[in-house]
């Protein structure tokens, strides 16, 4: 296989398997199932060692922190962040952030009951009802993995679509 066919069929399956991943979302009754269906599927899709949700403590519908703690799941993989912290790590965009260096900082991202070793970061911000809760992390031990000068647009899309169905979770848990 030539390097270019190499690099198309990488490309096809990376696709594939955003693709598989959206086509769940519509199979998750509630916020919560959506959170930890997101967990297990972009790590078993992609084999990232580490993933976790990091929410806002000041997110819009503040039940939506209480069902992720009472989770058993997301208990382990939760981090409950103040909102200055968070703006001033990730910013107000919905824009993925890649880096592996000067790591540090992300600290504040990890759940108290979990330590990663990471050498590298992404983070995905998540929405709801157009603001900015919190954010899917996703971390590995290889500081290749995630780096800033990658394409993120196939993630930036998951991540619209996954804050959809959010909102639209949220909505009618509220009914």
């Amino acid at each position: 296989m030539t390097d270019n066919n190499k690099y198309l069929h990488d490309n096809e399956a990376m696709i594939e398997k955003f693709s598989r991943i959206e086509d769940s979302l519509a199979a998750y009754e509630s916020p919560v199932d959506l959170l930890e269906g997101y967990i297990c599927d972009i790590a078993a899709a992609f084999q990232v060692p580490y993933v976790w949700l990091s929410l806002v403590s000041s997110p819009e519908d503040p039940t939506l922190i209480s069902a992720a703690q009472q989770s058993v799941f997301l208990s382990e993989r939760l981090n409950i962040i103040e909102k200055k912290l968070f703006v001033k790590l990730v910013g107000t965009t919905t824009t993925p952030l890649l880096a592996n260096t000067n790591l540090k900082a992300f600290y504040a991202l990890l759940p108290s009951k979990n330590k990663y070793f990471m050498k590298s970061i992404c983070v995905a911000p998540l929405s709801c009802r157009g603001k900015i809760i919190g954010s899917f992390n996703h971390a590995d031990y290889c500081p290749m993995r995630y780096r800033p000068e990658m394409d993120y647009g196939l993630l930036e899309g998951l991540m619209i679509r996954v804050s959809r169905r959010l909102t639209e979770l949220q909505g009618a848990a509220g009914r």
